[in-house]
């Protein structure tokens, strides 16, 4: 089995970008459960870190966090951290559900758990207000884009590459964050899993247009299954596009 060390020199022997390099041999310096978890992920696919490496990321979703004293308002229809034109993220949602106001220390030394994190946006935004965090992700490439945000913001996240579910969860945490998660076979099963985490005392938030409009073929809410905390329409989405509301299950 490799050592930590032989882990890491792989993976800078698969980065060529030289300041992808110092990035990540700065980030493995510091040797912790989280970073050891990122570093194994990538040592698991590292012909895919030739292929992202070279990729621009997140410039267009998170900045300097400069908007965190905005007023709630003060909003404009559009937040400014996002074209009236371009279209929004579940992350962009969630900053704009959570940086409003009084809300703005929501996240603050909480323990929070994002199950099908994709590129890691939503785990890095909480994480940037204070937030403690693991996040769950299958899919190859979303978790390698997922390791290089973490690196690229020099954040401890501990990673799990796996599929959660009620058997493999960590019910440590306080707040799970749901969201591209219901689709195809794997929506009943994570509508069971956000059931029973809310069952268990949990705070589950969701982003998805689709459950809460009834419109998903694969599974649905019932409105009393809810309580919305966001609603924003977006006229220039193409029909049957997803993530546009935010709701915490009751």
């Amino acid at each position: 089995m490799a050592t930590y060390e032989e882990k890491v020199q792989a993976v800078l022997d698969n980065t060529f970008i030289p300041e992808w390099k110092i990035l990540i041999s700065n980030y493995f310096e510091n040797r912790n459960e989280a970073r050891e978890s990122v570093l194994d992920v990538m040592y698991a696919d590292l012909g895919r870190i030739k292929c992202v490496t070279g990729r621009p990321l997140l410039q267009s979703i998170i900045r300097d966090f400069s908007f965190l004293g905005w007023d709630e308002n003060s909003f404009e229809p559009d937040p400014p951290f996002t074209s009236i034109n371009s279209e929004w993220t579940n992350s962009e949602i969630f900053k704009y559900v959570w940086l409003k106001g009084d809300s703005t220390d929501f996240w603050s030394y909480r323990k929070v758990c994002d199950v099908g994190c994709g590129t890691g946006t939503s785990t890095l935004i909480t994480h940037k207000l204070g937030s403690i965090n693991t996040v769950y992700e299958l899919m190859d490439e979303s978790c390698m884009i997922a390791c290089l945000n973490f690196i690229l913001y020099d954040y401890d996240v501990v990673f799990r590459k796996e599929l959660a579910d009620i058997d493999s969860i960590d019910m440590s945490y306080d707040t799970y964050i749901m969201a591209r998660v219901f689709y195809g076979d794997f929506a009943n099963k994570n509508l069971d899993l956000a059931r029973y985490l809310k069952n268990s005392g949990k705070e589950v938030l969701i982003a998805s247009k689709s459950l809460v409009e009834g419109t998903n073929p694969y599974a649905t809410l019932s409105p009393s299954e809810y309580e919305m905390l966001l609603d924003i329409p977006i006229p220039s989405d193409p029909e049957g596009y997803g993530n546009r509301y935010v709701i915490r299950l009751v």
